[in-house]
């Protein structure tokens, strides 16, 4: 006969009769989300100037330096993006602005949806611009107008922009 290893004890339901106040979420508003983006977008300009001074330092006769300098860029700030996110559920736009990311459900971003998040809003846009004469990049920034403010990335990666 075989044996089969029993299940693992499911924890308690908590009670229905409990009085636990869950606060309604409060999504961000449009002037918070697009506060946060010029700060983040700031940082990120100031990033890749530096990137790019660095680069044509030490390799000024070098005409790939600026691609080079385009691609490290862009992974840090894949990187920072989805750090942020990860860890804090904020980058420091978001963290100025008092709003932050979270899942549909409410809960903490994990790695994979960070790094979907990320790359939703800095490399599907500028693949897209590319086709579309630049416009795309609108839909990076300009939350659609549902109730819950949420641009393109927020669709792509089920997260939702949230009120601190």
């Amino acid at each position: 006969a075989a044996s089969y290893a029993s299940p693992a004890a499911v924890p308690a339901r908590p009670s229905t009769s409990s009085h636990v106040y869950y606060p309604p979420i409060v999504y961000a508003s449009n002037g918070a989300r697009f506060g946060a983006y010029l700060i983040d977008t700031f940082l990120a300009g100031v990033s890749f100037f530096l990137i790019i001074m660095f680069f044509s330092v030490i390799a000024p006769s070098d005409s790939n330096a600026t691609l080079y300098a385009l691609a490290v860029g862009t992974i840090l700030m894949v990187t920072y993006y989805t750090t942020f996110h990860f860890m804090w559920g904020q980058t420091l736009g978001k963290k100025v602005a008092g709003i932050k990311v979270v899942c549909a459900n409410g809960s903490p971003l994990g790695v994979g949806r960070s790094l979907w998040r990320a790359i939703s809003f800095w490399i599907i846009p500028a693949i897209l611009s590319q086709f579309t004469c630049g416009f795309s990049w609108l839909l990076t920034f300009l939350p659609l107008m549902d109730k819950e403010k949420r641009a393109l990335h927020d669709y792509l990666s089920s997260t939702r922009v949230i009120k601190v």
